[in-house]
Order: C-alpha cells, then structure tokens, then sequence
C-alpha cells in the first residue's frame, strides 16, 4: 500500500469520485453512449475498427473501476498510469471525432491525472514493524 502525501491524498479522493461520478452518470445513460460513440466512430472514418468499438463501449466500466482504485488507494502509481493510458486515448479519439464537449471533460481528467502523478513522486511505503510480516 502507498501513502501520499495529504494534499494529494485530498485531490485524489475527489478525483475518483469524480471519476466514478461521471461513469455512473455514463451507465445510466448507456444507450445515448453507445450511439454517440457509433457517431463519432463514423465522423472520424474509423468504423471498420471494430475493436476501437468494443473499447469505447467498455470505457465506463473501465473508468468506474479506475475511479474506485484511486479511492480506496489501491495501486496508486499503477492506477494513474492506467488512468493516463486511458484518458489519453480518449482524448485522441474525442479530438479525432471533434466531440468537444466530452473532449473538454475527458481533457479535465487527463490533465489532473496527469498533475496528480507528477506530483505523487513523493509516494513512500508505509513502514510496518518486523513482526507484522511473520504472522
């Protein structure tokens, strides 16, 4: 488990409510998802991939997960490396398909993902006493 410092610990509770916040609104709305990314697969000729398809589809899901990780600070520097990944390649394919107004939120994410591990350099492991590991 890693401990971050406390500011960043604050940023990065809020962060991944926000995140699951957003995936949930994003489930709840499933359907009006789906066709809005079958739109944007069409006006960014990139139809035939489909397995850019099957992963924007699983894109909620995928970032509810993430969301919880970041809350629970499970895997922190694995998690925002994941997070960035992913992100990242939303905001490739939302620039791609010049959906701006969920560009401008998936830019929102990225960037403060990105913040959040340039600022996480000072991650230290909790120290545990010896005993502890021979229980």
């Amino acid at each position: 488990m890693e401990v971050l410092p406390k500011n960043a610990r604050i940023f990065q509770g809020i962060l991944g409510i926000l995140m699951i916040t957003h995936a949930g609104y994003t489930v709840l709305h499933y359907t009006r998802f789906l066709s809005d990314v079958n739109k944007s697969l069409i006006s960014a000729d990139l139809e035939s991939y489909n397995i850019l398809g099957i992963f924007l589809s699983l894109f909620p899901f995928i970032e509810f997960f993430l969301g919880a990780l970041l809350i629970l600070a499970l895997y922190i520097r694995k998690t925002l490396w994941c997070s960035i990944l992913l992100f990242g390649l939303i905001v490739a394919f939302l620039a791609l398909a010049d959906a701006y107004t969920s560009l401008i939120i998936c830019s929102i994410f990225f960037l403060s993902l990105v913040y959040l591990l340039v600022n996480s350099k000072g991650i230290q492991r909790p120290r545990f006493p010896k005993d502890t590991f021979y229980l």
